[in-house]
């Protein structure tokens, strides 16, 4: 799991536009199940007070933002 995590931060940190769900499923092969619970843990990892970025739900896809 960590592994697919890792690659779906890259994705969505180098995308030019919001990734979806759909999207980083069909690049890396997997089930958009995977995805999602994938998004949730990097969600999580950077929801603490120690982080300055977040993940965030935009336009149907996700983007790394700073936090407000």
């Amino acid at each position: 799991m960590s592994e697919l995590v890792g690659a779906i931060e890259a994705i969505v940190y180098a995308a030019d536009e919001p990734a979806t769900a759909a999207q980083m499923a069909r690049v890396l092969g997997v089930e958009a199940a995977a995805v999602e619970e994938a998004l949730r843990a990097l969600a999580a990892r950077f929801a603490g007070d120690d982080c300055g970025v977040e993940l965030r739900a935009l336009a149907g896809g996700y983007r790394i933002a700073t936090k407000p």
